[in-house]
């Protein structure tokens, strides 16, 4: 269902689908949210590209916990210090 209401900044529609874009480490990053462009699924997307945009500003955003299946994710992971084990 395509919408004639201007979508908020940060939110398109390609087709049917809704998706986000925002920037994170200098990069352009695109995902879809896998909705219809419904009013609610619309302030659905608004709140989450704002809460994305303050994760990634409070430098607590973690790109595989919001796009699990994103390929994007892969390159984002956060890496965990080795612990080393201490055998006994």
């Amino acid at each position: 269902m395509a919408t004639n209401k201007k979508l908020p900044k940060g939110i398109y529609q390609r087709s049917e689908t809704l998706w986000l874009s925002f920037s994170y480490r200098g990069k352009r990053c695109r995902e879809s949210l896998k909705l219809k462009a419904t009013p609610a699924n619309i302030k659905h997307a608004s709140r989450k590209k704002e809460q994305i945009d303050y994760e990634i500003k409070t430098g607590q955003f973690n790109y595989a916990s919001h796009f699990p299946e994103s390929p994007a994710a892969r390159i984002y992971v956060e890496r965990q210090p080795l612990q080393r084990q201490w055998r006994s």
